[in-house]
């Protein structure tokens, strides 16, 4: 760790030295804060990441403390390092709880950790705490400017989300395990009510219902479909006509 920071202070230094800033063996956190602004801006991105954590960790009394650690997470943001931006997120939001950076910090850390998770077939657990996160910020914040983008965000991660349960559904299905596939399903829709794969819940739970002969529960979602229009509407449709012969 000290020869790693001894570097950063090197780099810093020469940096500094570059730009005509006249520098000795101590550095004020203002120099430092400059410099790693200078790179920020200029968008080397991974330069100002560490001197934003060389800030962070070497001057404790610094008035630049919370913001130096939400900068390492904005740095890394810019560069798309998810898990790092995550990370210092993370920290921020529970160490600086009244911060004016706070707000942010909340939400791009549920950026971060949407923006980490991979496709719907995989393990969704980042998406979840996205999701989570995205909740709570617009819980505290309501009138902050990114409530509708974090509502629009919301939305996506709950369709991912259902998606990935309608995904494991139709793995029981495929196994001849249906009542599982039912019961996944229907906590699916539970879950996520308002999610453009509702339809397909339907229309799954409503296939899979005559599969077991029980075409009470197959009309009950048969109708559910044909109660709005969908692109599985028509198809409802004809079941029911089917089932009502």
């Amino acid at each position: 760790m000290k020869k790693i920071l001894y570097l950063l202070l090197v780099l810093l230094l020469s940096h500094c030295a570059g730009r005509g800033v006249m520098s000795d063996r101590f550095i004020s956190d203002d120099e430092v804060l400059s410099e790693a602004n200078y790179l920020y801006e200029n968008e080397k991105y991974d330069q100002a990441a560490e001197i934003f954590n060389f800030l962070f960790l070497n001057y404790d009394f610094s008035a630049y403390k919370s913001y130096s650690l939400y900068m390492i997470g904005m740095s890394h943001m810019k560069s798309e390092n998810w898990l790092e931006a995550s990370e210092a997120f993370e920290m921020f939001v529970n160490r600086f709880m009244t911060d004016s950076l706070y707000p942010n910090s909340l939400y791009n850390l549920a950026f971060c950790y949407e923006n980490s998770a991979p496709q719907y077939e995989r393990d969704q657990t980042d998406r979840k705490l996205a999701l989570m996160y995205y909740i709570d910020f617009i819980a505290r914040y309501p009138g902050n400017e990114n409530v509708q983008l974090a509502s629009e965000r919301i939305d996506e991660c709950e369709n991912v989300l259902m998606r990935k349960l309608i995904h494991e559904a139709y793995i029981y299905r495929k196994m001849g395990k249906i009542d599982a596939s039912l019961v996944i399903l229907k906590t699916a829709i539970g879950m996520y009510p308002s999610t453009d794969y509702i339809p397909k819940a339907f229309m799954e739970i409503s296939d899979m219902s005559l599969l077991q002969h029980d075409t009470s529960e197959a009309t009950i979602y048969l109708m559910k479909i044909t109660a709005t229009e969908n692109e599985y509407t028509e198809k409802a449709r004809e079941k029911l006509l089917l089932l009502t012969r």
